[in-house]
């Protein structure tokens, strides 16, 4: 009897050991899958710092370029040649830029507007262009469509458009920045480049004078992403709100559409789009993962993007067989020392019980003498019965 009390216990004791670590491997789950979503956060967020680094650091550039012509305009000592020198020094002293560039109201810079107007028979809105660009050799060069006469410029006439386009009326109107989105040039050397272009305005006087055109390779941006895929134990993406794919961890996937990342629906791009964060577990070729997706915005400019960051279950499925692992050997444990004191506590009151059985038959039989034995024993084992 005695044994099949303990194992009524030791039965009873596993059961509940089971429901604690169903209980347990449920909120570890939650738990788990929360800190690796945490973990997307912040993985989004040096995703998103290493895109915006390079951007600013190039918004800088061409704001020091604006700020210098600026101050040359407001002095009233700015040429051309000024204009052109500062582009150029910029070139040289920031080896990341593709190309930097400008376009001039016309009559912004010196009277010389007005005597070329005059004496050259331009229309009277020309505006003027110059820049420079990284050559074969990766040493600035004057852009082909700027030489005129020796110099590094030339007037535009009225058929050129770039003060009609979208950045420009922009900033004209009285923005601060224009972020473009990307596009493709032809180099001589290296073929198409995918590029963007940071713009902002040059301002003097309380008037519009023009703007600087800072270009940069995606490349650039992309190398960002793809250092930090190297150290982490997941992987980055940039998409743009259309769905195109801008930066990944695979090279064949840029520019295709983002539904080819894997489970990701126009539904999630427009849900990314509309709220802060989407986070879901994702159907991909490689298998199950944790999506995070994070809309965010370029330099405050209205250009915005998409950073995904994502994480293989495995990772989150290997943590919590560490974590079943570990609680299954504790209840081991844990059983075997029940088991074992509940044997022992039972076997040294199943006999105090017993004794006292035999004390009671006795004297219920009138058997004085055998009661008498078993009395000490009781008074021995169990001094509160007998009192």
């Amino acid at each position: 009897m005695r044994w099949a009390i303990n194992s009524v216990y030791v039965v009873l004791f596993v059961l509940l050991m089971l429901i604690l670590l169903l209980l347990e491997g449920l909120h570890a789950w939650h738990q788990m899958e929360q800190a690796q979503y945490d973990k997307l956060h912040r993985y989004g967020q040096l995703g998103i710092q290493g895109v915006v680094s390079n951007l600013r650091l190039t918004e800088l550039a061409a704001q020091q370029a604006a700020s210098a012509a600026t101050a040359a305009i407001e002095l009233g000592y700015a040429t051309r040649e000024g204009i052109c020198e500062i582009l150029h020094q910029s070139m040289l002293n920031m080896p990341w830029l593709f190309a930097a560039s400008t376009t001039m109201e016309q009559n912004s810079i010196d009277t010389l507007d007005t005597y070329a107007i005059q004496h050259r028979g331009l229309q009277p809105t020309v505006h003027f262009d110059a820049g420079w660009y990284l050559g074969a050799e990766n040493k600035p060069e004057p852009l082909e469509n700027s030489l005129s006469d020796g110099k590094a410029y030339r007037y535009y006439y009225e058929e050129t458009t770039f003060w009609e386009r979208e950045y420009y009326k922009k900033l004209k109107a009285g923005s601060n920045i224009f972020i473009s989105d990307i596009y493709t040039e032809q180099h001589s050397t290296k073929g198409p480049v995918p590029m963007m272009s940071v713009v902002v305005p040059v301002r003097a006087k309380g008037q519009f004078y023009g703007v600087m055109v800072f270009d940069i390779e995606v490349d650039a941006l992309v190398g960002q992403i793809n250092a930090l895929n190297a150290s982490i134990d997941g992987d980055i993406a940039v998409v743009t709100l259309a769905g195109d794919i801008i930066m990944t961890a695979d090279a064949q996937l840029m520019d295709k559409p983002a539904e080819l990342l894997g489970d990701l629906s126009a539904e999630h791009l427009a849900q990314a789009s509309s709220q802060e964060a989407v986070e879901y577990i994702a159907e991909t070729a490689t298998g199950k993962c944790l999506r995070r997706m994070e809309k965010f915005d370029l330099l405050d400019s209205g250009r915005q993007w998409i950073l995904i960051a994502q994480l293989p279950m495995k990772t989150l499925y290997a943590e919590l067989r560490r974590l079943i692992w570990g609680s299954l050997l504790a209840m081991l444990i844990g059983v075997t020392l029940f088991t074992v004191a509940s044997a022992y506590g039972i076997k040294r009151f199943s006999r105090q019980f017993g004794q006292l059985q035999r004390f009671v038959a006795s004297m219920a039989q009138g058997q004085l003498a055998t009661a008498s034995n078993v009395a000490p024993l009781l008074v021995k084992s169990h001094r509160s019965i007998a009192t």
